[in-house]
Protein backbone atom coordinates (compact mmCIF):
# COMPACT_ATOMS: atom_id res chain seq x y z
CA UNK A 1 0.00 0.00 0.00
CA UNK A 2 1.80 3.67 -0.92
CA UNK A 3 1.69 6.32 1.22
CA UNK A 4 -1.40 8.03 -0.11
CA UNK A 5 -3.97 5.42 -0.24
CA UNK A 6 -2.86 4.64 3.40
CA UNK A 7 -3.19 8.67 4.06
CA UNK A 8 -6.40 8.26 1.99
CA UNK A 9 -7.81 5.17 4.75
CA UNK A 10 -6.80 7.38 7.70
CA UNK A 11 -8.84 10.00 6.34
CA UNK A 12 -11.70 8.18 5.64
CA UNK A 13 -11.79 6.20 8.97
CA UNK A 14 -10.61 8.20 11.56
CA UNK A 15 -12.58 9.67 14.29
CA UNK A 16 -11.10 13.30 14.18
CA UNK A 17 -12.16 15.96 12.14
CA UNK A 18 -10.10 16.94 9.13
CA UNK A 19 -10.68 20.13 6.72
CA UNK A 20 -8.81 22.17 4.29
CA UNK A 21 -9.91 25.77 3.65
CA UNK A 22 -8.54 28.25 0.89
CA UNK A 23 -6.61 31.61 2.57
CA UNK A 24 -7.98 34.25 0.62
CA UNK A 25 -5.73 37.40 0.10
CA UNK A 26 -1.96 38.42 1.17
CA UNK A 27 -2.43 39.75 4.66
CA UNK A 28 -4.79 39.82 6.87
CA UNK A 29 -7.99 39.90 7.45
CA UNK A 30 -7.95 37.04 5.14
CA UNK A 31 -10.90 34.45 3.95
CA UNK A 32 -10.69 31.01 4.89
CA UNK A 33 -13.22 28.89 2.59
CA UNK A 34 -13.60 25.06 3.41
CA UNK A 35 -12.11 23.43 0.47
CA UNK A 36 -12.90 19.45 2.06
CA UNK A 37 -13.68 17.96 4.75
CA UNK A 38 -13.31 14.23 5.88
CA UNK A 39 -16.33 12.04 6.85
CA UNK A 40 -16.01 12.21 10.68
CA UNK A 41 -16.49 16.37 10.12
CA UNK A 42 -19.60 15.63 8.36
CA UNK A 43 -20.53 13.10 10.77
CA UNK A 44 -20.04 14.90 14.09
CA UNK A 45 -21.41 18.47 12.61
CA UNK A 46 -24.40 17.26 10.75
CA UNK A 47 -23.22 19.21 7.80
CA UNK A 48 -23.95 18.23 4.22
CA UNK A 49 -20.45 17.96 2.08
CA UNK A 50 -22.24 19.34 -1.29
CA UNK A 51 -23.88 22.14 0.67
CA UNK A 52 -20.69 23.08 3.10
CA UNK A 53 -17.98 23.32 0.99
CA UNK A 54 -17.11 26.55 -0.61
CA UNK A 55 -18.44 28.30 2.64
CA UNK A 56 -16.66 31.01 4.50
CA UNK A 57 -15.96 30.28 8.33
CA UNK A 58 -18.13 33.60 8.53
CA UNK A 59 -21.04 31.58 6.68
CA UNK A 60 -20.35 28.49 8.95
CA UNK A 61 -19.78 29.23 12.03
CA UNK A 62 -22.14 30.45 15.14
CA UNK A 63 -21.22 34.87 15.45
CA UNK A 64 -20.29 33.97 19.03
CA UNK A 65 -17.08 31.74 18.07
CA UNK A 66 -16.12 33.71 14.78
CA UNK A 67 -14.09 36.19 16.17
CA UNK A 68 -11.60 33.40 17.82
CA UNK A 69 -11.33 30.94 15.59
CA UNK A 70 -10.71 33.62 13.10
CA UNK A 71 -8.34 34.91 15.59
CA UNK A 72 -6.87 31.47 15.67
CA UNK A 73 -6.57 30.44 11.97
CA UNK A 74 -5.04 34.28 11.09
CA UNK A 75 -2.28 33.57 13.55
CA UNK A 76 -1.19 30.57 11.73
CA UNK A 77 -0.99 31.80 8.76
CA UNK A 78 0.94 34.85 10.05
CA UNK A 79 2.65 33.15 12.21
CA UNK A 80 3.93 30.68 9.08
CA UNK A 81 3.85 27.54 11.74
CA UNK A 82 1.53 25.13 13.16
CA UNK A 83 -0.53 25.92 16.32
CA UNK A 84 -3.08 24.22 18.83
CA UNK A 85 -5.72 25.23 20.73
CA UNK A 86 -8.96 24.15 22.41
CA UNK A 87 -12.77 25.61 22.60
CA UNK A 88 -16.41 24.49 23.63
CA UNK A 89 -18.15 23.80 20.32
CA UNK A 90 -21.90 22.06 19.78
CA UNK A 91 -22.01 19.43 17.40
CA UNK A 92 -25.30 18.44 17.16
CA UNK A 93 -26.57 19.47 20.47
CA UNK A 94 -24.13 17.81 22.22
CA UNK A 95 -21.32 20.05 24.07
CA UNK A 96 -18.06 19.12 24.01
CA UNK A 97 -14.25 20.24 24.48
CA UNK A 98 -12.27 20.16 20.99
CA UNK A 99 -8.40 20.32 20.23
CA UNK A 100 -7.95 21.98 16.87
CA UNK A 101 -4.25 21.86 15.45
CA UNK A 102 -4.14 24.42 12.23
CA UNK A 103 -0.81 23.63 9.55
CA UNK A 104 -0.65 26.67 6.78
CA UNK A 105 0.59 25.70 3.71
CA UNK A 106 2.11 28.40 1.25
CA UNK A 107 2.93 28.62 -2.86
CA UNK A 108 5.69 28.92 -4.48
CA UNK A 109 5.97 32.51 -4.12
CA UNK A 110 5.52 32.71 -0.38
CA UNK A 111 1.78 33.50 -0.17
CA UNK A 112 -0.30 31.57 1.97
CA UNK A 113 -2.36 29.34 0.32
CA UNK A 114 -3.84 26.99 2.21
CA UNK A 115 -4.77 25.72 5.98
CA UNK A 116 -5.17 22.26 7.23
CA UNK A 117 -7.16 21.45 10.42
CA UNK A 118 -7.33 18.57 12.70
CA UNK A 119 -10.21 18.67 15.34
CA UNK A 120 -9.57 16.08 18.10
CA UNK A 121 -12.72 15.47 20.87
CA UNK A 122 -10.99 15.43 23.73
CA UNK A 123 -14.18 15.97 26.36
CA UNK A 124 -13.19 12.70 28.27
CA UNK A 125 -9.73 13.68 28.68
CA UNK A 126 -10.52 16.80 30.27
CA UNK A 127 -12.79 15.51 32.57
CA UNK A 128 -10.15 13.15 33.95
CA UNK A 129 -8.08 16.19 33.78
CA UNK A 130 -10.83 18.25 35.88
CA UNK A 131 -10.96 15.21 38.43
CA UNK A 132 -7.66 14.79 39.09
CA UNK A 133 -7.06 18.13 39.81
CA UNK A 134 -9.70 18.93 41.76
CA UNK A 135 -9.02 15.42 43.71
CA UNK A 136 -5.29 16.93 43.87
CA UNK A 137 -7.12 20.55 45.20
CA UNK A 138 -9.22 18.19 47.57
CA UNK A 139 -5.87 16.63 48.91
CA UNK A 140 -3.99 19.55 49.15
CA UNK A 141 -6.96 21.41 51.21
CA UNK A 142 -7.14 18.29 53.47
CA UNK A 143 -3.64 18.06 54.07
CA UNK A 144 -2.97 21.87 54.70
CA UNK A 145 -6.17 21.51 57.64
CA UNK A 146 -4.73 18.14 58.83
CA UNK A 147 -3.51 18.85 62.85
CA UNK A 148 -1.16 15.55 61.68
CA UNK A 149 2.18 16.53 60.23
CA UNK A 150 2.34 14.90 56.66
CA UNK A 151 4.93 15.25 54.07
CA UNK A 152 6.04 13.41 50.72
CA UNK A 153 9.62 12.26 49.81
CA UNK A 154 11.47 10.76 47.16
CA UNK A 155 14.15 9.15 48.16
CA UNK A 156 14.44 10.56 51.42
CA UNK A 157 14.17 14.19 49.40
CA UNK A 158 11.41 16.52 50.77
CA UNK A 159 9.08 17.81 47.78
CA UNK A 160 5.98 18.55 49.93
CA UNK A 161 4.80 18.84 53.74
CA UNK A 162 2.07 21.00 54.94
CA UNK A 163 1.96 23.98 57.60
CA UNK A 164 1.95 20.95 60.44
CA UNK A 165 4.92 19.63 59.68
CA UNK A 166 6.87 22.96 59.25
CA UNK A 167 5.38 23.11 63.02
CA UNK A 168 6.46 20.23 63.79
CA UNK A 169 10.08 21.12 63.13
CA UNK A 170 9.85 24.60 63.91
CA UNK A 171 10.64 25.87 60.59
CA UNK A 172 9.81 29.13 59.24
CA UNK A 173 7.38 27.87 56.64
CA UNK A 174 6.83 24.83 54.40
CA UNK A 175 8.78 25.66 51.28
CA UNK A 176 12.04 26.19 53.07
CA UNK A 177 12.22 22.32 53.82
CA UNK A 178 11.67 21.45 50.33
CA UNK A 179 14.71 19.79 49.27
CA UNK A 180 15.55 18.63 52.89
CA UNK A 181 16.83 15.38 53.97
CA UNK A 182 13.82 13.93 55.42
CA UNK A 183 15.62 11.62 57.36
CA UNK A 184 17.80 14.48 59.03
CA UNK A 185 14.60 14.78 61.41
CA UNK A 186 14.28 11.54 62.01
CA UNK A 187 17.44 9.86 62.15
CA UNK A 188 16.46 6.72 63.92
CA UNK A 189 14.70 5.14 61.26
CA UNK A 190 16.91 6.27 57.70
CA UNK A 191 18.22 2.25 58.06
CA UNK A 192 15.19 0.53 59.02
CA UNK A 193 12.82 2.70 56.81
CA UNK A 194 14.12 1.86 53.48
CA UNK A 195 14.47 -1.58 54.49
CA UNK A 196 10.52 -1.15 54.62
CA UNK A 197 10.27 0.79 51.99
CA UNK A 198 11.87 -1.74 49.54
CA UNK A 199 9.91 -4.99 50.82
CA UNK A 200 6.93 -2.62 50.71
CA UNK A 201 8.21 -2.07 46.92
CA UNK A 202 8.70 -5.44 46.07
CA UNK A 203 5.31 -6.87 47.92
CA UNK A 204 3.03 -4.08 47.21
CA UNK A 205 1.58 -3.71 50.37
CA UNK A 206 -0.36 -0.89 50.53
CA UNK A 207 1.77 1.18 53.95
CA UNK A 208 4.09 0.61 56.78
CA UNK A 209 2.81 -0.23 60.47
CA UNK A 210 2.49 2.16 62.38
CA UNK A 211 5.96 3.30 64.19
CA UNK A 212 7.09 5.34 66.91
CA UNK A 213 11.09 7.30 66.96
CA UNK A 214 12.58 10.51 68.65
CA UNK A 215 12.32 13.01 65.89
CA UNK A 216 15.11 15.88 66.45
CA UNK A 217 13.77 19.76 65.26
CA UNK A 218 15.61 22.63 63.65
CA UNK A 219 17.21 24.05 66.97
CA UNK A 220 18.00 20.33 68.25
CA UNK A 221 15.54 19.15 70.64
CA UNK A 222 14.47 16.08 70.81
CA UNK A 223 10.61 14.99 71.01
CA UNK A 224 8.65 11.91 70.53
CA UNK A 225 6.27 11.03 67.13
CA UNK A 226 4.15 8.49 65.46
CA UNK A 227 4.23 7.93 62.16
CA UNK A 228 2.84 5.91 59.67
CA UNK A 229 4.18 5.60 55.72
CA UNK A 230 1.87 5.22 52.55
CA UNK A 231 2.72 5.32 48.38
CA UNK A 232 1.13 8.27 46.87
CA UNK A 233 0.99 9.92 43.49
CA UNK A 234 2.92 12.58 43.25
CA UNK A 235 3.50 14.77 39.78
CA UNK A 236 2.90 11.22 38.46
CA UNK A 237 5.47 9.13 40.48
CA UNK A 238 5.22 6.74 43.61
CA UNK A 239 6.49 8.49 46.45
CA UNK A 240 6.08 7.70 50.22
CA UNK A 241 4.11 9.93 52.26
CA UNK A 242 4.63 10.06 56.11
CA UNK A 243 2.28 11.20 58.32
CA UNK A 244 3.55 12.26 61.97
CA UNK A 245 1.77 12.94 65.00
CA UNK A 246 3.69 14.46 68.25
CA UNK A 247 3.20 12.02 70.99
CA UNK A 248 5.50 13.70 73.59
CA UNK A 249 2.71 14.21 76.38
CA UNK A 250 1.69 10.74 75.46
CA UNK A 251 4.89 9.46 75.97
CA UNK A 252 5.79 11.17 79.50
CA UNK A 253 2.55 10.01 80.22
CA UNK A 254 3.26 6.51 79.49
CA UNK A 255 6.66 6.82 81.03
CA UNK A 256 4.76 8.36 84.48
CA UNK A 257 2.51 5.39 84.44
CA UNK A 258 5.40 3.28 84.35
CA UNK A 259 7.23 4.36 86.63
CA UNK A 260 4.32 4.37 89.19
CA UNK A 261 3.29 0.83 88.64
CA UNK A 262 6.83 -0.02 89.95
CA UNK A 263 6.55 1.85 93.00
CA UNK A 264 5.57 1.70 96.46
CA UNK A 265 2.65 3.79 96.87
CA UNK A 266 3.36 4.58 100.34
CA UNK A 267 7.55 4.87 100.64
CA UNK A 268 7.82 5.71 96.77
CA UNK A 269 10.70 3.35 96.36
CA UNK A 270 10.80 0.39 94.00
CA UNK A 271 7.96 -1.85 94.61
CA UNK A 272 8.50 -5.87 94.92
CA UNK A 273 7.73 -6.51 91.58
CA UNK A 274 10.35 -3.85 90.15
CA UNK A 275 12.80 -5.50 92.44
CA UNK A 276 12.21 -9.29 90.83
CA UNK A 277 12.70 -7.95 87.65
CA UNK A 278 15.83 -6.05 88.55
CA UNK A 279 17.16 -9.22 90.45
CA UNK A 280 16.81 -11.69 87.67
CA UNK A 281 18.19 -8.85 85.25
CA UNK A 282 21.88 -8.45 87.82
CA UNK A 283 21.97 -11.88 88.22
CA UNK A 284 22.00 -12.91 84.73
CA UNK A 285 24.64 -9.92 84.07
CA UNK A 286 26.70 -10.93 87.11
CA UNK A 287 26.79 -14.44 85.03
CA UNK A 288 27.71 -13.02 82.07
CA UNK A 289 30.70 -10.50 83.59
CA UNK A 290 31.64 -12.48 86.00
CA UNK A 291 30.91 -9.58 88.27
CA UNK A 292 30.40 -10.09 92.10
CA UNK A 293 26.59 -8.86 93.62
CA UNK A 294 25.04 -8.41 96.67
CA UNK A 295 22.31 -8.25 98.56
CA UNK A 296 20.66 -6.35 101.71
CA UNK A 297 17.63 -7.35 103.38
CA UNK A 298 16.58 -5.52 106.12
CA UNK A 299 13.63 -4.37 108.34
CA UNK A 300 12.33 -2.83 111.44
CA UNK A 301 12.95 -4.19 114.84
CA UNK A 302 9.47 -4.46 116.50
CA UNK A 303 8.09 -2.80 114.02
CA UNK A 304 4.00 -4.64 115.28
CA UNK A 305 5.06 -3.00 118.61
CA UNK A 306 5.21 0.25 117.06
CA UNK A 307 1.91 0.49 114.81
CA UNK A 308 0.12 -1.49 118.46
CA UNK A 309 1.79 2.04 120.78
CA UNK A 310 1.49 4.60 118.24
CA UNK A 311 -0.99 3.99 116.03
CA UNK A 312 -0.71 2.92 112.06
CA UNK A 313 -0.71 6.97 110.55
CA UNK A 314 2.85 7.05 112.57
CA UNK A 315 3.90 3.60 111.38
CA UNK A 316 3.56 5.04 107.58
CA UNK A 317 5.16 8.00 108.59
CA UNK A 318 7.96 5.66 110.29
CA UNK A 319 7.94 3.53 107.17
CA UNK A 320 8.45 6.82 104.61
CA UNK A 321 11.37 8.38 106.90
CA UNK A 322 13.18 4.85 107.54
CA UNK A 323 13.14 4.66 103.31
CA UNK A 324 14.32 8.28 103.29
CA UNK A 325 17.10 7.50 105.48
CA UNK A 326 17.75 4.28 103.52
CA UNK A 327 17.61 6.32 99.68
CA UNK A 328 20.27 8.88 101.16
CA UNK A 329 22.59 6.09 101.88
CA UNK A 330 22.38 4.53 98.14
CA UNK A 331 24.93 6.74 95.93
CA UNK A 332 25.15 5.00 93.30
CA UNK A 333 22.39 4.99 90.30
CA UNK A 334 22.68 1.07 89.76
CA UNK A 335 21.92 0.23 93.42
CA UNK A 336 18.10 -0.52 93.61
CA UNK A 337 16.22 -0.30 97.44
CA UNK A 338 12.66 -1.50 97.47
CA UNK A 339 10.12 -2.22 99.71
CA UNK A 340 10.05 -5.99 99.93
CA UNK A 341 7.11 -6.47 101.80
CA UNK A 342 5.18 -4.92 105.02
CA UNK A 343 8.20 -3.06 106.98
CA UNK A 344 10.94 -5.28 105.17
CA UNK A 345 13.26 -3.83 102.40
CA UNK A 346 15.53 -5.00 100.21
CA UNK A 347 18.68 -3.20 98.62
CA UNK A 348 20.53 -4.95 95.37
CA UNK A 349 24.44 -3.94 94.79
CA UNK A 350 25.43 -4.70 91.31
CA UNK A 351 29.50 -4.96 91.25
CA UNK A 352 29.56 -4.84 95.08
CA UNK A 353 32.31 -7.18 96.81
CA UNK A 354 31.49 -8.46 100.33
CA UNK A 355 33.46 -5.72 102.28
CA UNK A 356 31.30 -3.31 99.84
CA UNK A 357 27.84 -4.62 100.85
CA UNK A 358 29.03 -4.56 104.49
CA UNK A 359 30.36 -1.16 104.69
CA UNK A 360 26.54 -0.53 103.41
CA UNK A 361 24.55 -2.36 105.36
CA UNK A 362 26.27 -0.77 108.92
CA UNK A 363 25.53 2.60 107.40
CA UNK A 364 22.16 1.99 106.70
CA UNK A 365 21.79 0.21 110.37
CA UNK A 366 23.88 3.70 111.94
CA UNK A 367 21.48 6.06 109.55
CA UNK A 368 18.25 4.56 110.64
CA UNK A 369 19.25 4.62 114.36
CA UNK A 370 20.50 8.44 113.98
CA UNK A 371 16.86 9.14 113.06
CA UNK A 372 16.26 8.74 116.68
CA UNK A 373 12.55 7.80 116.24
CA UNK A 374 10.76 6.95 119.58
CA UNK A 375 10.29 3.36 120.06
CA UNK A 376 9.64 2.65 123.63
CA UNK A 377 7.93 -0.56 122.94
CA UNK A 378 11.68 -2.06 121.12
CA UNK A 379 13.52 -4.50 123.17
CA UNK A 380 16.51 -3.32 121.21
CA UNK A 381 16.74 0.22 121.49
CA UNK A 382 14.04 2.75 122.83
CA UNK A 383 14.49 4.49 118.98
CA UNK A 384 13.48 2.67 115.69
CA UNK A 385 16.19 0.03 114.52
CA UNK A 386 16.58 -1.76 111.85
CA UNK A 387 18.21 -5.84 111.35
CA UNK A 388 20.02 -6.09 108.05
CA UNK A 389 21.02 -9.17 106.77
CA UNK A 390 23.67 -9.25 103.73
CA UNK A 391 24.57 -12.24 101.47
CA UNK A 392 27.32 -12.06 98.39
CA UNK A 393 28.17 -14.00 94.91
CA UNK A 394 31.63 -13.39 93.54
CA UNK A 395 31.49 -15.12 90.49
CA UNK A 396 27.61 -16.65 90.15
CA UNK A 397 27.90 -19.60 88.35
CA UNK A 398 24.06 -19.89 87.28
CA UNK A 399 21.49 -16.82 86.40
CA UNK A 400 19.71 -18.23 89.67
CA UNK A 401 18.77 -15.46 91.84
CA UNK A 402 17.28 -17.80 94.99
CA UNK A 403 20.31 -18.72 96.82
CA UNK A 404 21.55 -14.81 96.72
CA UNK A 405 17.94 -14.22 98.23
CA UNK A 406 17.96 -17.05 100.71
CA UNK A 407 21.02 -16.09 102.56
CA UNK A 408 20.41 -12.91 102.53
CA UNK A 409 16.87 -13.58 104.36
CA UNK A 410 19.01 -16.30 106.19
CA UNK A 411 21.67 -13.61 107.65
CA UNK A 412 18.57 -11.21 108.52
CA UNK A 413 17.20 -13.88 110.80
CA UNK A 414 20.17 -14.59 112.17
CA UNK A 415 20.25 -10.59 113.26
CA UNK A 416 17.12 -11.03 114.59
CA UNK A 417 17.67 -14.29 117.18
CA UNK A 418 21.27 -12.17 118.07
CA UNK A 419 19.37 -9.36 119.17
CA UNK A 420 18.31 -7.40 116.39
CA UNK A 421 19.72 -3.80 115.66
CA UNK A 422 22.57 -5.29 113.44
CA UNK A 423 24.41 -6.79 110.24
CA UNK A 424 24.71 -9.96 109.76
CA UNK A 425 26.85 -11.60 106.64
CA UNK A 426 25.96 -14.91 105.22
CA UNK A 427 28.17 -15.66 102.11
CA UNK A 428 28.10 -18.85 101.94
CA UNK A 429 25.42 -21.58 101.72
CA UNK A 430 24.14 -22.41 105.29
CA UNK A 431 25.07 -25.94 105.83
CA UNK A 432 21.34 -27.56 107.94
CA UNK A 433 22.39 -26.62 111.61
CA UNK A 434 22.18 -22.57 110.37
CA UNK A 435 18.81 -23.13 109.01
CA UNK A 436 16.17 -20.79 111.44
CA UNK A 437 13.67 -22.28 113.66
CA UNK A 438 10.14 -21.72 111.98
Amino acid sequence: MDVSKLSKLYIDTTDDLIFLTTVEGDEPPFTFRFAAVNPAYLRHTGYIESGFLNRTLQQTLPDDVIDFVQERFTEAVTQRRSIKYEEPVVFQGVDLIVETTLTPFYDENGRPDTLLGVTRDITERKRSERRVRESEERYRTLVQLSPDSILIHDEGKIVFCNEAYARLVLADRPESLTGSDFYAFLPDVRRGMNARIQRMRQTAAADIPPFETKLVRTNGETIDVEGTCAFVEHNGRKLMQVVLRDVTKRSLEKERLQKLSQLDGLTNVANRRYFDAALQRETKRAKRTRRPLSLLLFDIDNFKKFNDRYGHLEGDDCLRRVTEAAAAVLQRPADVLARYGGEEFAVLLPDTDASGAAVVAERLRETVASLAIPHAASDAAPYVTISVGASHTAHPASADALPLIDRADRALYRAKRSGKNRVELLFEPLDAAERPIS
